[in-house]
């Protein structure tokens, strides 16, 4: 980013589209992407080649949450029937 200079004040300008592409940066770098990833989307899409390698990237980043998700509930789910099995086999007191 680039931001312009307030000439008065020397104070850094963020127009709409600069806090968008912050935000953007933001949730990708959260999905795992790095910088040198990054950088390209949001070039292209300021320039003439719009959003789709965004919204590309953006589906596969989804798509990868899901199913870490959905691997995260079927392992507590497994350990859950787990310890039920072993308390059973073995209750306290006994």
């Amino acid at each position: 980013m680039r931001p312009r200079r307030d000439r008065r004040t020397g104070y850094r300008v963020y127009d709409a589209h600069d806090v968008r592409d912050v935000l953007l940066v933001h949730q990708l770098r959260r999905g795992g992407h790095l910088l040198a990833q990054i950088a390209p989307l949001i070039t292209q899409d300021r320039s003439a080649c719009g959003v789709a390698p965004l919204e590309s990237t953006l589906r596969g980043w989804r798509d990868r949450l899901s199913a870490r998700g959905r691997a995260m509930l079927a392992g507590a789910a497994e350990l859950d029937a787990y310890l039920r099995d072993r308390a059973a086999a073995d209750p306290p007191g006994a």
